[in-house]
C-alpha cells in the first residue's frame, strides 16, 4: 500500500490558501460541502489529486505569492491629467519627453516596519523550538489589518468606461456588482424617439439594486432622484396645496430635467399609485395636478428596484402587491440579479471562512423553508460583530438566530459548522 505523503502544518496553511484561490475550488466545495476550515491535510491533497495539482508545485506557488504580496511596493505613477469630454474625441497629442530618472535614494536603516520582517524578528528571539500556535498568532497579528485591502484587491475588476458621444465621460467603480455594466449598457440605448428605456430589477434583499442604479447613475453623469414605494398618486406626480402651490416631487423634477430616477420597493406600490405612470413612461408626456404638460428629457431614465416582477405576494415578501400588466408593459427591459460572492467577500473584510458560511446557513434555511432574512446584511453586522472580538457562532445568535425557535437555531447551526468547536488553522 503506498504511503500518504504527510504535510506539516504550515506546508497545509499554504496548500489550504492555494486551493480556495483556485478556479475550481466554489464549484468543489459547492459539491461536496468542505468548507476552508474541514481541509485537513488529508482533504488537501484529495483535492489535489482529482484536479492533477501538484502538492509541492502548489505550496512554492503559494510561497512565492506570500513573498510577492509582502515585497515594498513600487513607487506611485503620477495620475494622468483628467481628459475633457470634447478632448476625448481629438487627435492624441505628441507624447512629452520622459524626464530623466532621479538618483535611487540610500537605503533606510534596517526597521521592523513590514509585516515580513517583523515576523522575522519576533521568530529569530524564539529561545527554543518554534510553536506552530504561536507562529499562527504572530502572522494573523501582522495581516489582521490588511484584510480588508487585500480583500479588495485580491480579483480586482477592470474599470468599465462609458462614453456617450459629444455628452458624457463617466466610470464603474472596481468594486460592484457583476450585473452593473449591464444596467448601464441598458440606459444608453433609446427607442425611435430618442428617449432612454424604462428598466425593471428584480432581486432579493440586499443584493445592491440601490447600489447599482445609483453607480450608473454617476458613471452616466447623471442627476440621481429616489422615490420608495407608493399608495397615492400625489406621492409619484406631487400635489396642489389649499394656497394653490404645486408642489413637485423627484420623479417630476428628473422627467423635465433628465437624470436617473429610482423608484425602489417598486412592487410593494398599490396599482392605483403606479396607473398614474403609465402615459409618462410609455408616451413622453406627465400631467401634472396643476395642469402643466410635461415632456419627458431624452436623458430621462426610470429604474424600478423590486424583490419580485410585480405578479402579487410570495411566501418570502408577503408585502408586495399584483401591479397592473399595462404597468409593467411600461419597462423594456428587466434585469435579474442575485447574491455576489466578491461584493459579500467584500463586505465581510475578506473573511471567506463567514461568507461561506453564511452561504451554508441560507442554503439550509431555504431548503427547509425558514422564515428568517439571511442577506450580506446580516454578513456584514456579523463581520463587524467579530472585528469586535465577538465569536463567529456568538455573532451568528445576534444577527440571524434570535429570530428563529430553540431547535430551529441549533439546526441551522449545525448545518454550517458553528455548533462545533472552532480550530485554528
Amino acid at each position: 500500500m503506498t504511503k500518504q505523503p504527510s504535510l506539516s502544518n504550515a506546508e497545509r496553511n499554504l496548500l489550504r490558501a492555494f486551493i480556495t484561490s483556485d478556479s475550481n475550488w466554489q464549484s468543489y466545495r459547492k459539491e461536496t460541502g468542505i468548507n476552508s476550515a474541514a481541509l485537513t491535510s488529508a482533504a488537501c491533497l484529495a483535492y489535489c489529486r482529482r484536479y492533477g495539482i501538484s502538492p509541492s508545485e502548489a505550496i512554492q506557488t503559494q510561497r512565492n505569492r506570500a513573498q510577492d504580496t509582502y515585497a515594498p511596493a513600487p513607487a506611485p505613477a503620477p495620475a494622468p491629467a483628467p481628459v475633457a469630454p470634447a478632448e476625448f474625441f481629438s487627435p492624441t497629442p505628441a507624447p512629452a519627453p520622459a524626464p530623466a530618472p532621479a538618483p535611487a535614494p540610500a537605503p533606510a536603516p534596517a526597521q521592523h516596519n513590514d509585516a515580513a520582517t517583523a515576523l522575522a524578528h519576533a521568530l529569530s528571539l524564539m529561545q527554543s523550538s518554534v510553536d506552530p500556535a504561536q507562529v499562527q498568532a504572530l502572522i494573523e497579528s501582522a495581516i489582521q489589518p490588511l484584510r480588508a485591502q487585500i480583500a479588495q484587491i485580491e480579483t480586482p475588476a477592470p474599470v468599465v468606461q462609458y462614453v456617450e458621444q459629444n455628452t458624457k465621460l463617466g466610470e464603474l467603480p472596481s468594486q460592484r456588482h457583476p450585473q452593473a455594466e449591464t444596467l448601464c449598457k441598458l440606459a444608453l440605448l433609446r427607442d425611435h424617439d430618442g428617449l432612454r428605456p424604462n428598466i425593471w430589477i428584480a432581486g432579493p434583499m440586499g443584493s445592491g439594486k440601490t447600489t447599482m442604479a445609483k453607480q450608473a447613475a454617476k458613471a452616466l453623469g447623471l442627476d440621481f432622484g429616489f422615490h420608495g414605494s407608493a399608495m397615492l398618486p400625489h406621492e409619484f406626480i406631487g400635489f396642489v396645496d389649499g394656497h394653490g402651490t404645486y408642489h413637485e416631487t423627484q420623479f417630476v423634477r428628473l422627467y423635465r430635467n433628465g437624470g436617473l430616477c429610482l423608484i425602489d420597493e417598486i412592487d410593494g406600490s398599490s396599482a392605483q399609485a403606479t396607473l398614474v405612470l403609465n402615459a409618462a413612461l410609455a408616451n413622453g408626456v406627465l400631467s401634472c395636478p396643476n395642469g402643466e404638460i410635461v415632456k419627458r428629457h431624452p436623458d430621462f431614465v426610470c429604474v424600478g428596484a423590486a424583490n419580485t416582477w410585480g405578479h402579487g405576494a410570495t411566501h418570502e415578501y408577503v408585502g408586495r402587491n399584483r401591479l397592473d400588466a399595462a404597468f409593467l408593459d411600461r419597462f423594456s427591459y428587466k434585469l435579474s440579479v442575485d447574491y455576489c460572492y466578491a461584493m459579500e467577500k467584500a463586505l465581510a473584510g475578506g473573511n471567506v471562512e463567514l461568507v461561506e458560511t453564511i452561504e451554508q446557513a441560507r442554503a439550509y434555511a431555504a431548503k427547509q423553508g425558514l422564515k428568517v432574512a439571511i442577506s450580506p446584511r446580516a454578513t456584514a453586522a456579523m463581520a463587524r460583530a467579530m472585528e469586535s472580538g465577538v465569536e463567529m457562532s456568538d455573532a451568528f445568535d445576534l444577527v440571524i438566530g434570535a429570530m428563529l425557535t430553540d431547535q430551529q437555531r441549533k439546526d441551522i447551526k449545525e448545518s454550517c459548522g458553528l455548533s462545533r468547536p472552532r480550530r485554528a488553522a
